[in-house]
């Protein structure tokens, strides 16, 4: 027999036994199970924080973009959720604007009413969604001290109804040299924290 024949017919007894023997327990019902067990985390989207129409101080332009990106990124890290951050450019959005069930105003925000973000949350096709609004900022600048007051839903879009809504204010400090970016980020961060203790989702 040629030898090189042998060789390849012995690999492939060796790999056919191998895989005999693995089959029962790729296979067995315990880790059939498992695979199953592990549960989905259900998706929640988060909408763009943004200042409340009446609220009457100067609120920074990148005030909301920082809130919201703290916060999908604090609900990310819980790992409790799969978190998708709303766009005006998400396809489904788009669908529902070109069809008719959402107006062009609809997806600007704030988004204050609970109706609306549901139906936003069923276009996108999440479990929950999450909207806030900045109901009061301050920047003191001799002080170095931001003060700000968000209020949060957490709104169960199957149900159409807000689960939880709540209004925490947080503070930011910063030193001698710090930048007004620098303090309003601190508070940026106390206040997502403070958010998801209140909505008792755990402290990032």
């Amino acid at each position: 027999m040629n030898p090189f024949r042998r060789t390849s017919v012995r690999m492939w007894t060796a790999r056919a036994v191998v895989s005999a023997m693995l089959m029962p327990i790729l296979f067995s019902p315990a880790v059939a199970a498992a695979a199953q067990a592990k549960p989905v985390p259900p998706a929640v989207l988060v909408l763009p924080f943004a200042p409340s129409q009446q609220v009457e101080t100067a609120v920074p332009t990148a005030l909301g973009a920082s809130l919201t990106r703290a916060m999908t990124s604090s609900l990310r890290n819980t790992g409790k959720f799969d978190v998708v951050r709303f766009t005006e450019t998400n396809p489904s959005i788009q669908r529902a604007v070109e069809e008719g069930r959402l107006r062009q105003p609809d997806i600007i925000p704030p988004f204050e009413d609970t109706e609306l973000a549901v139906r936003v949350g069923r276009e996108i096709g999440t479990a929950y969604a999450i909207a806030g609004v900045i109901e009061d900022y301050n920047y003191d600048s001799a002080a170095r001290k931001t003060s700000l007051s968000v209020s949060v839903q957490w709104i169960d879009v199957k149900t159409g109804r807000a689960v939880k809504t709540v209004a925490i204010s947080a503070e930011g400090t910063g030193t001698a040299t710090s930048t007004q970016d620098e303090v309003d980020a601190r508070a940026v961060s106390d206040a997502v924290n403070r958010v998801l203790q209140e909505l008792a989702l755990g402290e990032v």
